[in-house]
């Protein structure tokens, strides 16, 4: 017969049941966090290479229009 204040913990977590739910939100925490960084370093990514890639189609718009005699 087991004691009803026997301590149960998970095998895996090694954490009671009831802190299963608090490492959960962290992990989705942890992710979203994760996924702000990506964003901002896309934005980051997309600013500079958005500059050069607007010269380039100038400079490309410019060689053709210079080709045909404009």
């Amino acid at each position: 017969m087991t004691d009803s204040t026997e301590l149960v913990l998970d095998p895996e977590t090694e954490t009671t049941p009831e802190h299963r739910g608090g490492e959960r939100g962290q992990g989705m925490i942890e992710y979203a966090f994760i996924l702000v960084l990506i964003a901002i370093t896309l934005l980051i990514a997309l600013q500079v290479l958005g500059n050069q890639t607007s010269n380039l189609f100038s400079n490309i718009q410019n060689a053709v229009g210079t080709a045909q005699g404009h």
